[in-house]
């Protein structure tokens, strides 16, 4: 049996990360930025206007103001999308609307609010500008040449517009991980049977594949296998040519019944460890067959989903090229005493961290902490961490830990 940091080193050691693909623009979403993009060009391309108004020389505005208006001479209309046709001289203005190019000679904007029409053709102005006023000059934005986003950004819908607007239809991103998801275990049927006595639904696959693709994979349901060493081996091998790591869950423990780490030898599966001194989930198991890593979880569903969390997690966020895969943590209150055992191990509690009213961080434990219960997930978005052969008490503050997947771009 090994320590939890220990285990952790060993599959992260092991993590390689995806070849980087390019992939078309809305499909590069949430992924990975492989390379730098530097601007092709200027953005915005030209100077133009942030509002409607007129376009006009600054000097014709000088003390305007309401009560002594200047007037100009309007002598052209650009909407968005054209060119002025005049260029502009002083006492002279051109109508301007959002997005359309400054035209040549005006050095400002004036907000329509701030005009009012006079006789034909003039408008009054009441509102003394300066050169430059109103007006986004081209590259303000980004200039020609800059590099607009690194390797390793995590690609925004903001990030996904500035590409756009630059002309980009693809980029270079490190694809989602390929993810085997297999159960084991004879007890088990499909979620849509009625489970006959003595059987229970395959709940965890769908439970990992929902994990799966919150750290950002994409699931390859494996269905189920029976308790059969060479059923189980065959299907790993199998799996395994199609996608980039595996996780199984049930059949890790030491009862009569759990093949897995024999069938992984048999399969030709390099053991990293077997055990991790941690509670709940200490059955855990890693592998590496043909460089790909196999986690071998346990079959009760909370320790299935907290080891996922732990080991698999890092691991998927490494593979996507995440600059940090480490877990969060910071401190807290306890507000309630934890009804846990001490335990010679580092236990996981499921807990719910929040600010109190005085900005001091607080959190509880949400409810029965046995390995195979999940209702105490449903308020759960932290782990209170407990050291080996401790037990803190109301008032005490704790370790928590936070979960990476949602915290990855903090």
């Amino acid at each position: 049996m090994i320590s939890f940091e220990t285990a952790l080193e060993k599959v992260l050691q092991n993590t390689k990360t995806l070849e980087a693909e390019n992939l078309p623009l809305l499909e590069s979403c949430q992924r990975v930025l492989a390379a730098p993009v530097f601007a092709r060009e200027n953005l915005p391309p030209f100077d133009r206007s942030p509002l409607d108004g007129y376009a006009l020389w600054a000097r014709d505005t000088e003390g305007a103001a309401a009560k002594y208006p200047r007037k100009v001479k309007v002598v052209d209309s650009v909407p968005a999308g054209s060119l002025a046709e005049v260029a502009v001289f002083p006492g002279m203005a051109v109508r301007i609307m959002t997005g359309a190019p400054i035209p040549r000679g005006a050095d400002c904007v004036i907000r329509q609010e701030n005009t009012q029409k006079a006789e034909a053709g003039m408008i009054l102005v009441f509102e003394e500008l300066q050169p430059g006023a109103n007006i986004i000059r081209a590259g303000e934005d980004v200039k020609k040449g800059d590099a607009t986003l690194a390797a390793g950004d995590v690609l925004s819908p903001g990030d996904i517009g500035l590409l756009a607007a630059l002309g980009h239809t693809s980029v270079p991103v490190f694809p989602p991980p390929k993810v085997g998801i297999l159960a084991t275990g004879s007890e088990l049927v499909e979620i849509f049977e009625k489970p006959p006595k003595g059987k229970i639904r395959n709940s965890n696959s769908y439970m990992l594949a929902a994990l799966v693709r919150e750290y950002g994979g994409a699931p390859v349901m494996a269905g189920v296998c029976e308790d059969n060493i060479e059923d189980i081996s065959r299907s790993i091998e199998k799996i395994l040519l199609e996608t980039d790591i595996l996780i199984t869950t049930g059949g890790v423990s030491v009862g009569d019944y759990d093949l897995l780490p024999d069938a992984l030898e048999q399969a030709g599966a390099h053991r990293l460890f077997w055990k991790v001194a941690m509670k709940p989930g200490t059955p855990l198991l890693a592998a590496v067959k043909n460089n790909k890593l196999i986690f071998a979880l346990s079959g009760n569903p909370a320790a299935c989903l907290i080891t996922f969390q732990q080991f698999a997690g890092p691991c998927l966020l490494k593979m996507q090229g995440r600059r940090d895969c480490n877990h969060k943590w910071g401190k807290a209150v306890l507000t309630e005493n934890i009804d846990v055992r001490k335990s010679s191990h580092l236990r996981f509690v499921r807990g719910h961290w929040r600010y109190n009213a005085e900005g001091v961080p607080e959190v509880r434990a949400t409810g029965s902490q046995k390995p195979g219960v999940l209702s105490s997930f449903r308020n759960h978005n932290c782990y209170i961490v407990l050291q080996e052969k401790t037990g803190p008490c109301k008032g005490d503050w704790v370790r928590v830990q936070f979960n990476q997947a949602v915290t990855a771009n903090i």
